[in-house]
């Protein structure tokens, strides 16, 4: 189930001494292999994809299992099957993009040490809601749009990450992850658009994975460089905490989602910061108000009323509650080896979890019905429940859990 990627950091991108950021301990400059657990990387994959900021329902959770499995060739190292390969260009563009997000997140995980992660325009428009800061019409796509990831790790560093995929080869790769101009371009210029404090930066990274197709003479290589920085849309100390609160909601509501709980998701990714409401509370409440929170809070508390409707299963000795799915495969997957016919897949997040979801939900609705000033905010008990992704493999099991809150297991049957 493991396939072999080459690696290549370019250390000469890198500010010279004593300029920051510092070229990190664990980056080996030059090409170095990584062993890519395939399984790992589609669950990694199915929770990058999976929205945190998303009313409605989500195929993202699923979607790399059906979708995926039989992509990857029998060869020893990471290629894509030519049947794959022959998909039209849309296709092709999806399969590229969850790739190249889902492989560069792997290395960078252990690498860097990642504790929470968010995608890089939920939490700007969090921050600007946040501090009324306006940045703009805030495009999807092209240099001004905002980076694809911000992450945290646990020394408390903050990272800033852009991902590109391609399957057209080195020097397609190269105009996506662009030059910095003026003016700059590709990655080079999305990863600008989020500065954080000096004191507590860490790397600005754009990552360009090129994948090979069976047959091919070249192999798949990950390409990580770290271009000129520039000021762009700013994080103050001050609003640390509030950055703080986005990672975890954002992480809150995939779990959430992933375990089949959509309109906690919903809420939770929703909802205004809780230090908004000690430095804002007519802002808070107004955007509550004007956004139909309340609804969506309603809705999120009654769904939570039902959790032991839910799928409950174990695993060591914890309880979880959410969602176990067998899928049939059309045509049996070549991992982790030929006949892969069905696959098991569990999503589940604890009632301990659960209840602190709802009695935070709870407040928010108490304190809107009651005077709006009595509602005590600080910071959520769920926070302590996140922390770092930890990917497990066994044979042909893979699992990944989130702090004491989350698990995830995919099971492929012969």
């Amino acid at each position: 189930m493991n396939r072999r990627l080459e690696v290549t950091v370019d250390r000469s991108t890198w500010p010279k001494p004593p300029g920051l950021p510092a070229f990190p301990i664990r980056f080996q400059d030059g090409t170095s292999p990584l062993v890519l657990n395939i399984p790992q990387l589609l669950l990694l994959i199915g929770y990058l994809t999976t929205p945190s900021h998303a009313f409605g329902t989500s195929l993202s959770e699923f979607w790399a299992w059906v979708r995926y499995l039989n992509a990857v060739s029998d060869d020893r190292d990471l290629r894509l099957t030519r049947a794959f390969s022959d998909l039209d260009a849309h296709q092709k563009t999806i399969l590229s993009d969850d790739f190249g997000m889902g492989v560069p997140i792997y290395w960078l995980h252990e690498c860097l040490s990642l504790e929470l992660l968010v995608d890089g325009r939920y939490f700007r428009d969090r921050q600007s809601a946040t501090s009324g800061m306006n940045v703009g019409d805030r495009p999807k796509q092209g240099p001004r749009k905002a980076p694809d990831f911000v992450a945290r790790d646990t020394s408390g560093a903050w990272h800033v990450i852009e991902c590109k995929g391609t399957q057209s080869g080195d020097a397609y790769r190269k105009q996506q992850l662009g030059r910095p101009g003026p003016p700059p371009t590709g990655a080079v210029a999305q990863k600008r658009t989020i500065t954080l404090p000096p004191g507590l930066a860490g790397q600005r990274l754009a990552c360009g994975l090129a994948l090979a197709v069976e047959g091919d003479p070249g192999a798949s290589s990950l390409r990580v460089i770290d271009p000129p920085a520039e000021d762009g849309f700013g994080v103050d100390e001050e609003d640390l905490g509030v950055a703080v609160d986005t990672l975890r909601r954002a992480t809150a509501s995939r779990v959430l989602r992933l375990a089949g709980f959509g309109s906690a998701a919903s809420a939770v990714s929703w909802l205004p910061s809780t230090l908004l409401m000690r430095k804002s509370p007519v802002t808070f409440w107004r955007q509550i108000r004007q956004t139909g929170l309340e609804t969506t809070i309603e809705r999120a508390t009654e769904q939570l009323q039902r959790r032991n409707q839910y799928k409950s299963f174990h695993d060591r000795d914890e309880t979880y509650v959410g969602q176990e799915i067998r899928f049939d495969l059309a045509v049996p997957a070549g991992i982790p080896g030929p006949g892969t016919r069905s696959m098991l897949l569990r999503y589940g997040v604890t009632a301990e979890f659960l209840g602190a979801i709802a009695r935070d939900l709870d407040g928010y609705r108490h304190d809107h019905e009651t005077a709006g000033d009595s509602w005590n905010s600080d910071i959520p008990e769920w926070h302590e429940m996140l922390g770092p992704a930890r990917l497990e493999d066994d044979g042909n099991q893979a699992s990944m859990r989130i702090g004491s809150s989350f698990f995830s297991e995919i099971r492929l049957v012969i």
